[in-house]
C-alpha cells in the first residue's frame, strides 16, 4: 500500500500503524497491506481507499484532540453481495511495552487492573481496553468504542516479543445487507486511564437532568419466592420508619413475580394481582417498581407454544437459545406487539420504575434479525424505544446487562456489572466491574452497582443470612474457579460497612435488597448513614500504576474521600487532602488535616469514608 507513512504521522506515543483488515463469512480475509489502495490526505487525518470483489472500501482515521486519534471503516457494496462481510479490522496497530504491563479489562472479560500475563494467545476486550507500564500510569494507551454503536465491537490484543499487538473490530451479523459502518474506535494516549474514560464519557455525554432512583427491592434476600405478603410487610416497616419512610420512592418487584418468562402476568405467590397491590403500595406513599427480562422467553411459556414467529433465528433460520430461553426480536411486528402489550399492562397495573434486564442477549447471540437492516445495537435500542413508548411519560427505566454501545438516550440508569450478593468476594467484584464506568455517571446515564445489602452475622436476628445457591453443585465440582456465585462467607459487620462506602463513593442508585424487619440495630444504622449522606455523584480512582483494584477514590464536587483496604491484612494509607476536617460517616470520628497530607491505618475488610466538614 502506497504513502502508507500519511496514516504513520497520525500515531504517537510508542504506536505503529500496522494496516487494516476485512473478513469475509466463507472464510476470505483481505489485508489492506496487501492491495492496491489508496492513501489521501484529509483534513486533520487521512483515508483508504481500495477497492474489494463486492465493495468498495474507505477506512478513515483522524486526529480529534490532542493525543486522540480515531479509526473507522465504512463498506459500500457494489452490487447483490454473495459473501457477507463477517468482521472489519479499522486498524491493526502495535504497542511498545513491558511484558509484564499491567492492563485494565472491561468487565466482559477480565475486570479491575490485572497485570498482563505471558503469553501469546490472542484475547479480547469489549469497547475499552487499558494498556501502561507499571508505575507509569499517565502514559497509558486506551481503546475506546464510539457510541451509540450498531455492531459488536471488541479489541483483540496479542502479547508480542516487544510489545503488543491490537485489532479494533466490528463484528457483523451474518446476513446483515447494505452500506456497513464500523464502529468510530478512539485511541488515546500518553494519558492516564481516567483521563482517557472522561474524555469519552465528556464527548458523548448528554444534556439531561437525571433522576436517581432510591427504593427497596425483593432481590437478593427473597431470590426468586417473595410472595405478596413479604413486599406487604416491608413496605410497612418503611412507612414506619421516620428515615426510611422520607428516603424510600420505589418499592420494586423482582424475579418471581411472573407466571413464567414470556408469560409476564402475575404468578401464584401475588394471588390478588399487581394491579391490587401497587394500589397498597401508593397507599403508603410509595411508587411502584417491576423487573422483566423482555426478549427472554421460557422454551415451555404459553407465548413460545402459540406465539413463535419472532423469535432471534440463527444462521440456518433456527431459533437461537439462552440458556434455556429464546431471544425475542422487537425488529419483527409481531415482537413489537408483543412487547407493547407485555409494557401496557405493566403501566396500567401503575408500575412507574422499570428494571429491563437479560437485554444483552441479543448481542451476545442474534446472528440476524428479521429486519435485516439491523444491527445488534439496532435492535437493543428499539427495544428501549419500544419501552419507553409504551409506559407513562416520566417513568424510570433502569437497564440491566445493557452493553455500553447502547444509545445512551434510552436508558435513564444502568447496572455496572454482576449481582452483589452478601460476600467479600462480590463486593469486590462489583467494585471492579465499576472501575472505568465511574465517568458515565451522571454524563451518560446513571451507574447503578446493584443493591445495597448489609445482613451478616453482626447485623440481622435472622439465622438464615443466605438463601441456597443453585449452582453450588456445579461449582463444588469444579473447586478451581476464581470466583463464583454467592461464593465465600457472608458479611461481617466491617464488610457490610464496605459495601455502604462503595454505593456511597460510587454515587449509585441506592435500592435496599434486605428483610428489613430482620435487621438489628447495627444493620439498620448503615443503611440510614449510608442513604442520608448519599450524594449521587461518583468518586474518581487514584490510580497508582500498580496493578489490583484501587483502594482510594476521590469526589472533586465534595472533598469527600474513599479507602477502601481490599486486602487481607491491615494496611496503612498515606492520604493527600486539602486541609480541614474530616468525619468518617459510619464511625464518625474526626481528622484534622493542617499539612495536606494524613496517615490512616485500615483493618482488612474495612473502609474510611471521609466527609469534608
Amino acid at each position: 500500500m502506497k504513502n502508507e507513512n500519511k496514516i504513520a504521522e497520525l500515531m504517537q506515543g510508542g504506536l505503529r500503524y500496522r494496516g487494516a483488515a476485512v473478513k469475509f463469512a466463507g472464510g476470505k480475509k483481505v489485508d489492506l497491506r496487501n492491495t492496491d489502495a489508496r492513501v489521501e490526505t484529509t483534513d486533520g487525518g487521512a483515508r483508504i481507499l481500495v477497492s474489494l470483489e463486492e465493495y468498495t472500501a474507505e477506512f478513515i482515521y483522524r486526529k480529534v484532540d490532542t493525543n486522540v486519534v480515531s479509526c473507522k471503516a465504512v463498506l459500500t457494496p457494489k452490487g447483490k453481495v454473495k459473501d457477507s462481510v463477517r468482521e472489519i479490522t479499522a486498524m491493526r496497530v502495535f504497542c511498545l511495552a513491558e511484558q509484564d504491563a499491567p492492563l485494565i479489562m472491561n468487565h466482559f472479560t477480565e475486570v479491575g487492573i490485572v497485570e498482563r500475563q505471558k503469553r501469546n494467545k490472542k484475547d479480547f476486550s469489549e469497547n475499552h481496553l487499558s494498556l501502561f507500564p507499571k508505575n507509569a500510569a499517565d502514559k497509558a494507551v486506551t481503546f475506546t468504542a464510539g457510541l451509540p454503536a450498531k455492531f459488536y465491537s471488541r479489541v483483540e490484543y496479542e502479547q508480542r516479543k516487544n510489545g503488543v499487538l491490537f485489532n479494533v473490530n466490528t463484528i457483523i451479523p451474518y446476513s446483515y445487507e447494505g452500506k456497513i459502518e464500523s464502529e468510530t474506535w478512539f485511541i488515546t494516549v500518553n494519558k492516564s486511564p481516567t483521563e482517557a474514560w472522561e474524555w469519552t464519557a465528556k464527548r458523548f455525554a448528554t444534556d439531561r437532568t437525571f433522576e436517581t432512583p432510591v427504593g427497596w427491592s425483593t432481590w437478593d434476600y427473597y431470590f426468586t419466592s417473595a410472595t405478596e405478603n413479604d413486599v406487604k410487610e416491608n413496605v410497612d416497616f418503611i412507612a414506619a420508619d421516620e428515615i426510611l419512610s422520607k428516603k424510600i420512592r420505589y418499592i420494586a418487584l423482582d424475579d418471581g413475580w411472573q407466571q413464567r418468562e414470556g408469560d409476564w402476568k402475575s404468578g401464584a405467590r401475588y394471588p390478588s394481582g399487581l394491579k391490587s397491590l401497587v394500589q397498597y403500595i401508593n397507599s403508603k406513599g410509595f411508587e411502584a417498581g417491576i423487573w422483566i427480562a423482555p426478549t427472554r422467553l421460557h422454551f415451555l411459556c404459553g407465548t413460545v407454544m402459540r406465539r413463535n414467529d419472532f423469535l432471534v433465528l440463527d444462521e440456518n433460520g433456527d431459533p437461537i437459545m439462552d440458556e434455556d430461553m429464546y431471544v425475542l426480536d422487537p425488529t419483527h411486528p409481531d415482537g413489537e406487539k408483543f412487547l407493547r402489550e407485555t409494557f401496557a399492562y405493566l403501566n396500567d397495573c401503575g408500575f412507574r420504575f422499570y428494571k429491563l434486564d437479560f437485554v444483552s442477549n441479543m448481542t451476545k447471540f442474534a446472528q440476524r434479525f428479521y429486519d435485516k437492516s439491523a444491527g445488534h445495537f439496532d435492535a437493543l435500542n428499539r427495544l428501549f424505544t419500544i419501552a419507553r413508548e409504551s409506559v407513562a411519560k416520566g417513568s424510570h427505566i433502569m437497564g440491566c446487562s445493557l452493553p455500553y454501545g447502547a444509545d445512551v438516550s434510552l436508558s435513564d440508569s444502568r447496572r455496572t456489572g454482576i449481582d452483589i450478593h452478601n460476600t467479600f468476594k462480590h463486593l469486590k467484584k462489583c467494585t471492579e466491574m465499576a472501575l472505568w464506568q465511574y465517568a458515565s455517571n451522571e454524563r451518560l446515564y446513571k451507574n447503578d452497582l446493584d443493591y445495597l445489602l448489609v445482613r451478616g452475622k453482626d447485623t440481622t436476628t435472622d439465622s438464615q443470612t443466605n438463601v441456597l445457591n443453585p449452582n453450588g453443585g456445579k461449582y463444588k465440582a469444579e473447586p478451581t474457579e476464581t470466583f463464583r456465585w454467592r461464593d465465600g462467607e457472608d458479611f461481617s459487620y466491617t464488610e457490610a460497612k464496605c459495601w455502604c462506602g462503595v454505593i456511597l463513593m460510587s454515587g449509585s442508585s441506592v435500592f435496599l435488597g434486605d428483610k428489613l424487619p430482620l435487621l438489628n440495630g447495627k444493620g439498620l444504622d448503615l443503611i440510614k448513614k449510608t442513604l442520608e449522606n448519599a450524594d449521587f455523584h461518583a468518586a474518581k480512582p487514584v490510580l497508582t500504576g500498580l496493578e489490583g483494584l484501587p483502594e482510594i477514590w476521590k469526589k472533586e464536587q465534595t472533598g469527600s474521600v474513599y479507602v477502601f483496604n481490599f486486602g487481607e491484612e491491615e494496611k496503612t494509607y498515606d492520604l493527600e487532602l486539602k486541609n480541614g476536617t474530616y468525619r468518617d460517616i459510619f464511625d464518625e470520628k474526626s481528622y484534622v488535616v493542617a499539612d495536606g497530607a494524613l496517615r490512616v491505618s485500615i483493618a482488612a475488610h474495612d473502609c474510611v469514608c471521609l466527609y469534608k466538614q
